[in-house]
């Protein structure tokens, strides 16, 4: 009988003998050869383990075969099931990371056969019902694909319409303008004619006085060509009077007709388009609900769900203020595992960004003198370009690989930033939320919702929605129109909110300055949770979260900061 490379005895493997298998026990996933086979059969450890013969074996399925029935990190047979983890476990696993789980129960023939009756019909259904929900969803896509394409021709339309719109307009300006050259030129014509028609006069009592003065050379005796002479002299001097005046009042400089466009010009530079181009989503009524298996979470957080994550202490870190005027305003995240402090002064002189890693301190990042730091977010995927608000009326863009600082003006002061898909999204105080896209070196900020934050307000932008802490108390959710979608105020829970973010599920995480401690909101707005108190909290104000590894920085106000993972 032909055998495989991987069909030999493993017991005797062990011992550096190749002999063929003629059984496989799936409790110790060992093939067996005939001379091991029997002690494995009355063993008392193995004697009730299933095998089969090896022709058998390989008519199971690839997949079947593929699961493993001993856990690889411990070595041990699966005895148990954990139903709060919804994982098998062997006795070391229950041990090392299920001491506390209340529901882990033994593996047993009558648990399997009542499991196989439902968790595999769940099973199935659930996969049955992905399998139709994928095919849903493709099918609208489909369909949305073509609409789009349709939607296509409509807004090209719209576009040309923008275009002719311009095109009139351009053309009753172009008509006006040339109206207006034609009375200059009008004008200018007439006065030049004028001055004309005045010299021919000059001309001719001149030519008259030329005739004059030759009659006097050819027939005049001397005493009429003395009293003659005296009279053109005169004559001649009142010609010269005429002319003086003359080029005073008219001007004798060449005159020409300049067109300046320095206004039509300034204009189109400011110009980047003829209309914004927007995707506007509706629900397409097809959210996918959870199944019994766990197995089809599409939508994360339902509405109305009291949130159910909890917070796991990854690492503390010791941040060393030079002066105790220091306080942690800001904080975020940066790539390589490297995390950016902002420390906020009462003189506005000291101030400067601490760079750390878990290890603690890197270096310390200067910025431009009497500016203060309050509020810093990464806004580059390198994590190499971070956005600082000031308490004042200016945001920076700063380079840290090549310390090169851009300067935004805005009006108002400002507090709490966030940035998305290149736009950065700011609390400023009096004027309300502000926006300003980074990606177009303009430096132009523009009102969004005024009057719709308070001191020291700090925002978060998740999924085309704005969630700010809007005074003292409490935190307001709305969309990028300023309709707003939930108020949430709990003083029993949250006193004096500060920094706040949002997860990928739509949690909305809050330090509690006054209260200490890290408050959890459902996405609706209709739930909360406690997820840190105290546990050496101080005052704490700044929070940052990472969406790639799914991690919160919260900092105190001095001293310690620390990496949370959210489970």
């Amino acid at each position: 009988m032909a055998t495989s490379a991987d069909e030999f005895c493993t017991l005797c493997g062990q011992l550096h003998i190749t002999k063929a298998a003629e059984i496989w026990c799936h409790d110790c996933q060992d093939y067996l050869c005939s001379d091991c086979r029997r002690p494995h059969s009355v063993s008392k450890l193995s004697k009730r383990h299933t095998s089969v013969a090896i022709d058998e074996y390989r008519t199971i399925p690839a997949y079947i075969r593929s699961i493993k029935h001993v856990c690889i990190e411990h070595d041990e047979q699966f005895d148990s099931f954990c139903q709060t983890h919804n994982v098998t476990c062997c006795r070391k696993c229950i041990f090392v990371e299920h001491k506390s789980c209340t529901d882990v129960s033994l593996i047993e023939e009558t648990t399997l056969n009542t499991l196989h009756a439902t968790k595999l019909s769940s099973t199935e259904q659930g996969v049955h019902d992905v399998r139709e929900y994928i095919q849903k969803v493709k099918n609208d896509r489909v369909n949305n694909k073509r609409k789009i394409s349709k939607q296509e021709q409509s807004v090209k339309e719209d576009i040309n319409k923008v275009r002719r719109i311009i095109n009139d307009r351009l053309d009753d300006i172009e008509k006006t303008t040339l109206s207006e050259l034609s009375k200059v030129v009008q004008t200018e014509i007439k006065s030049n004619d004028q001055s004309i028609n005045t010299l021919d006069t000059i001309e001719t009592d001149v030519t008259n006085l030329s005739h004059n003065v030759k009659l006097l050379r050819e027939n005049a005796t001397n005493t009429q060509i003395l009293v003659g002479i005296h009279a053109i002299d005169t004559s001649l001097v009142s010609v010269e009077r005429t002319l003086e005046t003359f080029r005073k009042e008219e001007n004798t400089d060449s005159r020409s007709i300049i067109f300046k466009a320095e206004k039509i010009d300034t204009i189109l530079k400011g110009v980047n388009s003829l209309g914004t181009l927007e995707i506007s989503k509706t629900s397409s009524g097809m959210d996918i609900t959870e199944t019994n298996s766990a197995q089809a979470q599409i939508v994360p957080i339902p509405s109305n769900t009291h949130p159910t994550v909890s917070l796991k202490l990854n690492v503390t870190i010791e941040i060393y203020h030079k002066t105790s005027c220091h306080f942690i305003c800001g904080c975020t995240f940066l790539a390589n595992d490297k995390l950016l402090i902002g420390e906020f002064t009462t003189d506005g002189f000291s101030n400067q960004m601490i760079w750390v890693n878990k290890r603690g301190y890197i270096k310390r990042i200067k910025v431009a003198k009497g500016t203060p730091i309050f509020d810093i977010e990464n806004v580059s995927k390198d994590g190499n370009t971070v956005a600082i608000s000031t308490r004042s009326n200016k945001i920076f863009l700063l380079n840290l690989t090549n310390s090169k600082m851009r300067e935004i003006l805005v009006d108002g002061d400002t507090n709490g930033i966030s940035f998305h898909n290149g736009t950065v999204y700011c609390c400023s105080v009096p004027k309300g939320i502000i926006r300003m896209n980074i990606e177009d070196e303009s430096n132009n900020a523009f009102d969004l919702l005024p009057f719709r934050c308070g001191s020291y307000s700090y925002i978060a932008f998740h999924n085309d929605h704005l969630y700010y802490t809007k005074t003292e108390t409490s935190i307001e959710c709305c969309d990028t129109k300023g309709n707003v979608l939930w108020s949430f105020e709990d003083t029993n829970i949250l006193k004096q909110p500060r920094g706040i973010v949002v997860d990928k599920n739509e949690n909305i995480f809050v330090v509690g300055g006054r209260s200490e401690n890290v408050v959890v909101i459902s996405a609706d707005g209709k739930s909360c949770r406690e997820v840190i108190k105290y546990s050496g909290l101080d005052s704490p104000r700044a929070i940052a979260y990472d969406r790639q590894y799914n991690r919160l920085l919260i900092c105190n106000n001095r001293s310690k900061v620390f990496v949370y993972n959210i489970v």
